[in-house]
């Protein structure tokens, strides 16, 4: 799991060296675009690597859907989750921008339950998918290439999953970001 999120860290930092390379960018933000990608996350009770697609809604909105694998108590198990990524403001014209994040998260779950006796030994294993709401809060950063790199905290639960926290590293590629016209500027 740690190789995983030191792989999508490097491509973080790939990313942000391709980047630096690019010609000056046009004061407009760029737009929101689809995307996919995938992401990292060291979380509480466990550790998560999945792929993202990313859509937008609105200017400031969009959905990520999220399809992976966790580790429970050792054992390979599937996450899944979706998320509206809700922007406080459009985003800047360098292509950053700061979100809310709210949303679900499934992952299946063991409960093994060991019982013993002198002469024997009953182990009860219960699987189950849990689901867990999640709140949260994220910082991206979108080139003019179409590539979204940036990192999220989230944390929910419930009753029986418990709480969940994570940090998240993701990367999001999609075609080449357009700009959007304010409706202030003058046409082209």
């Amino acid at each position: 799991m740690i190789r995983s999120l030191l792989n999508a860290t490097a491509c973080c930092l790939l990313h942000a060296g391709v980047a630096l390379g690019q010609p000056a960018s046009a004061p407009t933000p760029p737009a929101e675009h689809l995307g996919f990608g995938g992401y990292a996350g060291i979380g509480i009770p466990s550790a998560v690597v999945a792929a993202r697609f990313s859509a937008p809604f609105h200017p400031r909105g969009a959905l990520d859907l999220d399809l992976g694998r966790s580790r429970d108590g050792g054992r390979p198990t599937a996450a899944y989750g979706a998320a509206v990524r809700w922007l406080r403001h459009e985003r800047r014209a360098d292509g950053t921008s700061d979100y809310a994040i709210l949303g679900v998260l499934v992952m299946d779950s063991t409960i093994r339950t060991d019982i013993r006796f002198p002469d024997c030994e009953i182990r009860l294993t219960d699987r189950h998918k849990r689901l867990s709401g999640q709140i949260g809060y994220g910082v991206d950063w979108q080139a003019r290439n179409g590539t979204r790199t940036g990192l999220e905290f989230a944390g929910g639960g419930s009753e029986r999953s418990g709480p969940r926290l994570f940090a998240r590293v993701f990367v999001v590629w999609g075609p080449k970001a357009r700009t959007h016209r304010r409706p202030d500027e003058p046409g082209r």
